[in-house]
């Protein structure tokens, strides 16, 4: 079966450019179609009985077809299929690690990622006073225009610091508030600056 089908791919003349869109779609309704006649070729040939030659002038019963699209309800009766309405479906992404489906969120952080590049923010606070112990940490990856040698890695620490300093003491003492707050604060500074909008991973740690 496997060599009847890779041969095929070669049996038609008039269609043999896998970068032809058309082309490509023909050989797949013509390879398509042709499967149940090598199925029942092999079956014949086990047992012994003579092959009998496709006729190609012919057609098929296009009342025996039913073509459907997604969001399609298609209704089985046991005697026919029918499409009886049409339902909307919305997309669903696959993570390649597995089968789960992955939000759009995820997936919109992923394209913002790709095209804006991202930064990791670590900060360490006293837990006590509020304030920031060090300088506050900051590694980025694919952001134009934001490195070390044009100093504003330098200054985007002292926006931390200043944005920590500056927080209210139910920022400072709700981790999810004072991860936000500085987020959003360097996220000002970077895009005032370079007009670049990368994710923003803050993690804060108290001691």
């Amino acid at each position: 079966l496997a060599s009847a089908t890779v041969g095929l791919s070669t049996f038609y003349q008039d269609s043999h450019d896998p970068f032809n869109p058309q082309h490509v779609e023909i050989s797949t309704h013509r390879l398509l179609a042709k499967m149940p006649t090598i199925a029942a070729w092999a079956y014949k040939k086990s047992i012994g009985q003579p092959y009998v030659y496709p006729q190609n002038h012919l057609g098929y019963a296009e009342e025996n077809i039913v073509l459907i699209e997604n969001g399609d309800v298609l209704q089985l009766d046991g005697e026919r299929a029918v499409v009886v309405e049409k339902r909307e479906v919305p997309r669903t992404f696959i993570d390649d690690s597995g089968f789960e489906e992955i939000t759009s969120e995820t997936v919109r952080q992923r394209r913002q990622m790709a095209y804006e590049g991202m930064i990791t923010l670590i900060v360490t606070v006293d837990a006590d006073t509020g304030e920031v112990q060090g300088e506050p940490e900051i590694v980025a990856r694919g952001v134009r225009g934001f490195d070390s040698s044009n100093g504003l890695l330098k200054d985007a620490q002292r926006i931390v610091a200043a944005a920590i300093a500056g927080a209210s003491r139910q920022t400072l003492n709700d981790e999810s508030l004072l991860k936000e707050h500085v987020r959003v604060e360097l996220k000002r500074f970077i895009q005032k600056l370079t007009g670049a909008r990368p994710v923003i991973m803050p993690v804060v740690v108290q001691v």
